[in-house]
């Protein structure tokens, strides 16, 4: 699972045995994720005692296929959307169970699938919930810096210098190689 994108390279392989050999582990692969998603969030949809864990389950588990970009865009976007359901009800319902990784990864996702006004409103949910944390100001980078919002992206970098938070000596060469 961790080495998914690099099979999809085999695909292409010259020797025929080879990209078959891809072309079914991927696929099988895949056809597992897809049966484990639907599992887990029927079971998170259902409400039932439980259905949070459930919902970080899911959101974890797809986070680890997803960002490697396997799926045709399509099929990728749709996957996105049920992640973003999945933090959405826990930011409505469990919000102190929605990690500030799981925004990140979503933001994540959602930069890459060109849906920056999702991705703005994630960054705002992990201000209101994070705003401390060093992944919000990462997401809050990303963002301004695709969207070409250069008055913005200063202001945030000039936020995350003087923030003074106990123990992030290392934060100013993390967020440059980050960014």
């Amino acid at each position: 699972e961790k080495s998914l994108s690099s099979i999809a390279l085999a695909l292409n392989s010259e020797d025929s045995e080879t990209s078959h050999y891809a072309a079914t582990v991927l696929r099988d692969v895949l056809n597992e994720f897809r049966q484990q998603v639907q599992e887990l969030y029927i079971a998170m949809n259902r409400k039932e005692k439980g259905w949070d864990e459930y919902a970080c389950l899911l959101v974890e588990y797809m986070h680890k296929i997803l960002s490697q970009e396997v799926f045709q865009e399509t099929e990728q976007e749709e996957f996105i959307d049920m992640m973003e359901q999945a933090c959405l009800l826990l930011y409505e319902q469990m919000y102190y169970r929605l990690q500030p990784k799981y925004i990140q990864w979503l933001c994540d996702l959602l930069l890459r699938a060109h849906k920056y006004d999702q991705m703005k409103k994630w960054c705002d949910r992990s201000r209101d919930l994070y705003p401390d944390e060093l992944s919000t100001y990462v997401c809050y980078l990303k963002y301004y810096f695709t969207v070409e919002k250069k008055k913005e992206f200063f202001e945030e970098l000039e936020k995350v210098q003087y923030c003074d938070r106990p123990g992030d000596a290392g934060t100013h060469s993390y967020l440059h190689i980050v960014i």
